[in-house]
């Protein structure tokens, strides 16, 4: 007779892994769930149903929403909403177009700037005579004044602006991937912890279940003085012990599905096992490369060098002069008292401004070089900080995989084990102390079983996270999120013909250069290699009770 302990592992191992993608293996119906529904009504214990994933709604009250989510049930569907309707995400969305439209501002400053000028107004004078009299004059007169400022040659100032723009567009281009990323992340997480909870409820709530027929059992057997008192409270011990443990779990499994509806934006459903996060890589080094090239990590912090680096730029052509040409058009008065006469003036000039003497110049350029040298460095922190998080989701994506298959063999020794206690037992060659840590030993590496399942899929997400690729494009197929609207935006404040035109002359001469930063960091010249190797393919986690002695995959 088989024992209804294997209900729990093949609850948690089919539920999870109940996808082609997940699980292997052909389809026998002497193993599975079809194999503990027999087992159980051979030993008279109903099975548990699987523990429902679904977080329990809530009545609406008067003033709540017209039309509430529905229930999420696959992974594509929770990204889907996440990616749409996040608050962060659609935050940080808002403020990477913001960044955007600062590249037009940076390009309108080739442009020429109009201001006119008009007044109206009363003029009263009184004039002291040497005779000791005074004479007086009043009266309105009005005036209109138009400018146009044309600048020439900057000398590298415009270019700088515009350089700066472009790096602050690109550092929030690469935030919003960083957050992007970010969320998703949390999205998996909770995706699988839901899954991971409800399982761990499941096997609680078949131990508990367990125990309590084991309790009744043993209580008959007691009145009939076939065992001790102190058996009973071993028993009794224990069924107390689970019954904790459940409400334990349960409380676990509330508190992953609020944290779920706070990511997503809607309750999980039933859900199914996870889907998509196909690694792109077969070696850890491909995975540094990758990371190295599209992690919005370092790719913000090469970003954010330019910025400084452009401000640098920009201050060191303070040092040059600058060329505008300025017209104007004018009309007064001959007096300020009468707009009986008036006069009408154009004027054309080019004006050179030459700097002479700044005492603060030189140490806002010192100021400006050490921040940059700052940002520099700062590249190298990131790419460190990266590879250390691709490494570590690497190895326990390796440490993940590996224990699956001796998960696997453990839960089918230690069934055995109990299986074979509880004959023993009756034949009075166990006691009931065996027979109970054998059960606990059971229900441990259920659940380590169920822990290394969801160990396993969140290190995938978190390598591709450090690799740059966990977002909604690369999930879901689609623009990435950098692609925006607003970075259509950038030349409106071009001027047709003059932009360009002042775009080739204006030519920094004290600048740093555009060439991106090179690597100086000696510590990234060593690459830290796989502590455990990847299996090609997840493991085969089909369990089959009627293999208890199948070697580890």
């Amino acid at each position: 007779m088989r024992s209804v302990l294997l209900w729990p592992a093949l609850a948690a191992a089919e539920y999870v892994l109940g996808s082609p993608a997940w699980a292997k293996g052909p389809a026998d119906p002497g193993s599975g769930i079809a194999a503990a529904v027999a087992a159980s009504h051979e030993s008279g214990i109903p099975p548990t149903p699987r523990q429902s994933t679904a977080a329990p709604m809530l009545p609406p009250g008067p003033d709540a929403a017209p039309s509430a989510p529905e229930p999420v049930r696959t992974l594509t569907q929770a990204i889907t909403l996440a990616s749409t309707d996040n608050p962060r995400l659609a935050s940080q969305r808002a403020s990477a177009s913001a960044a955007d439209h600062r590249v037009a501002q940076a390009r309108a400053a080739y442009g020429p700037t109009l201001d006119v000028e008009g007044s109206y107004g009363l003029t009263s004078d009184r004039n002291d005579t040497i005779l000791g009299t005074q004479s007086r004059q009043s009266g309105w007169a009005s005036s209109a004044a138009a400018v146009l400022t044309q600048p020439l040659l900057t000398f590298g100032r415009n270019r700088a602006g515009e350089a700066v723009a472009r790096a602050q567009s690109d550092y929030g281009a690469e935030q919003l991937r960083f957050v992007e990323n970010e969320v998703l992340l949390t999205v998996v997480t909770d995706y699988v912890l839901v899954i991971r909870d409800a399982n761990a409820v499941s096997i609680a709530r078949q131990n508990t279940a367990i125990l309590a027929k084991q309790l009744d059992d043993d209580g008959v057997r007691f009145s009939v003085r076939e065992i001790t008192a102190t058996d009973l409270q071993q028993v009794q011990n224990r069924y107390a012990a689970a019954r904790a443990g459940l409400a334990q779990a349960e409380g676990q499994l509330g508190a992953s599905q609020a944290q779920f509806l706070r990511d997503v934006g809607a309750p999980a459903g039933d859900l199914a096992p996870p889907d998509l996060l196909e690694l792109p890589v077969t070696t850890l080094d491909e995975a540094y490369t990758a990371a190295d090239e599209r992690s919005p990590l370092v790719a913000a912090a090469r970003a954010r060098e330019r910025i400084s680096r452009g401000q640098a730029d920009r201050l060191r052509a303070d040092w040059l002069p600058q060329v505008d040409v300025r017209g104007t058009a004018a009309v007064g008065t001959l007096t300020p008292y009468t707009d009986d006469r008036r006069t009408r003036r154009l004027q054309a000039q080019v004006t050179a401004t030459i700097p002479l003497l700044d005492l603060a110049r030189a140490p806002r350029v010192a100021e400006a070089h050490d921040a940059n040298r700052a940002d520099w460095l700062l590249i190298d922190q990131a790419m460190r900080e990266n590879r250390a998080s691709v490494a570590v989701a690497w190895n326990t994506l390796a440490s993940a995989r590996t224990s699956l298959g001796w998960y696997v063999t453990a839960v089918d020794a230690a069934r055995a084990a109990y299986e074979g206690a509880r004959i023993e037992e009756r034949a009075g060659q166990r006691t009931t102390l065996d027979v109970l840590d054998l059960a606990r030993d059971l229900l441990n590496v259920q659940n380590g079983y169920n822990a290394a399942l969801a160990s396993e899929y969140v290190a995938r997400a978190n390598l591709l996270s450090a690799m740059g690729r966990l977002d909604a494009a690369s999930l879901l197929g689609g623009a990435p999120a950098g692609d925006r609207p607003g970075r259509g935006l950038i030349q409106r404040g071009d001027v047709p013909l003059v932009t360009p035109l002042l775009r080739l002359l204006d030519l920094p001469v004290l600048s740093a250069g555009d060439d991106p930063r090179p690597i100086t960091d000696p510590g990234l010249a060593t690459r830290v290699g796989a502590a455990l190797p990847l299996p090609a393919d997840r493991p085969e986690l089909h369990i089959d009770p009627t293999t208890p002695d199948r070697p580890p995959h």
